[in-house]
């Protein structure tokens, strides 16, 4: 359970404003875009994030041009690990891996700075 705010406009739908949002699986209501709204997550509510309801899933936000990373900025739950990879000629690259950090149903945001900048489309 994640949110990523950098380069990518606040998603009302699996592909709109722009970009494609895709997830191997999601619980109902929670669906990927929830990732990219724009507003910090509510672990409280339950707004504004998206739900996997399997170990090792993935969500994926694609452009619909390359473009530069420099840094992006994520809301994790704390008790959650995640990878964060791109696309590069058809082979999936690690970039990060993001570690449990507590066992609380709470959300923390991560500021990532890449310290060599990356093109990618997805």
């Amino acid at each position: 359970n994640y949110k990523m705010n950098s380069l990518i406009p606040n998603m009302t739908s699996t592909n709109t404003p722009s970009g494609i949002v895709e997830s191997n699986d999601y619980y109902s209501g929670r669906e990927p875009f929830h990732a990219f709204t724009g507003n910090i997550p509510n672990a409280n509510t339950g707004d504004d994030y998206w739900f996997s309801i399997h170990n090792n899933s993935w969500i994926s936000y694609t452009w619909e041009n390359d473009i530069l990373i420099g840094y992006a900025e994520f809301y994790k739950k704390t008790q959650n690990e995640f990878k964060i990879q791109y696309l590069n000629n058809g082979e999936w690259r690690d970039i990060a891996t993001i570690q449990k950090t507590g066992n609380r149903d709470e959300f923390e945001k991560i500021v990532l700075y890449f310290p060599n900048i990356l093109s990618a489309a997805t």
